[in-house]
């Protein structure tokens, strides 16, 4: 699939020395060049690649704006996903283990086969409003 982020991906493969995208941070700007994104965008491809992210999955990335905001995106929608951010700032309700199970339960009525549970060892946390807006 060629898109606009596959486009844009392949445009930072020239001139690598050039400063591509800055962050100001303590009334400094900080600039990374455009051969730092790209390894940048290859590793979050290899690590969707590597959890079997196809075309039309949602991927769902919860931080900040960033350099890594940015890359992880291009990566995303390079393979054809779907990008569904969720900002720290964002209301979350926190999951416990009844709810995990509430969730996973509506989660295979929803996706059926199509339907994958990673293993994730931390704080399980979830945007109420926003997930029920995508159902």
């Amino acid at each position: 699939m060629y898109n606009l982020a596959k486009r844009f991906q392949n445009t930072i493969i020239k001139n690598e020395r050039m400063k591509i995208l800055g962050v100001k941070k303590n009334k400094k700007w900080n600039w990374i060049n455009r051969k730092k994104m790209n390894n940048k965008i290859n590793f979050a491809l290899d690590k969707l690649k590597d959890n079997n992210i196809n075309k039309g999955d949602r991927v769902i990335y919860k931080g900040d704006n960033s350099v890594n905001w940015v890359a992880w995106n291009l990566a995303v929608n390079s393979l054809g996903a779907i990008w569904v951010p969720i900002y720290n700032n964002q209301k979350d309700e926190y999951l416990d283990k009844s709810r995990i199970e509430i969730e996973k339960k509506k989660a295979t009525e929803l996706f059926g086969k199509h339907l994958e549970v990673l293993p994730f060892d931390g704080k399980h946390v979830v945007n109420v409003d926003y997930i029920n807006d995508l159902i």
